[in-house]
């Protein structure tokens, strides 16, 4: 989608206080996104979607994420 674009991710889990969203611009002019999640718990497993909008269109990818305990 290019540069100047909206990144956001979504998921019905809350873990405020556990992650970080970040993104960068590489060299070909491609956003990169990404979610980090520390301390990661069963709990945190589900569904996460991010969508990328500007002004020309929108695109979203999901992605589930399963945690086994021990």
């Amino acid at each position: 989608m290019g540069s100047c674009s909206i990144t956001y991710w979504t998921t019905s889990i809350c873990f405020l206080c556990r992650f970080l969203v970040g993104q960068y611009v590489t060299v070909h002019d491609d956003v990169i996104s990404h979610v980090n999640i520390s301390n990661l718990k069963e709990e945190d497993g589900g569904e996460y979607m991010c969508t990328a909008r500007n002004s020309v269109a929108q695109v979203s990818h999901s992605a589930r994420i399963n945690v086994y305990g021990e």
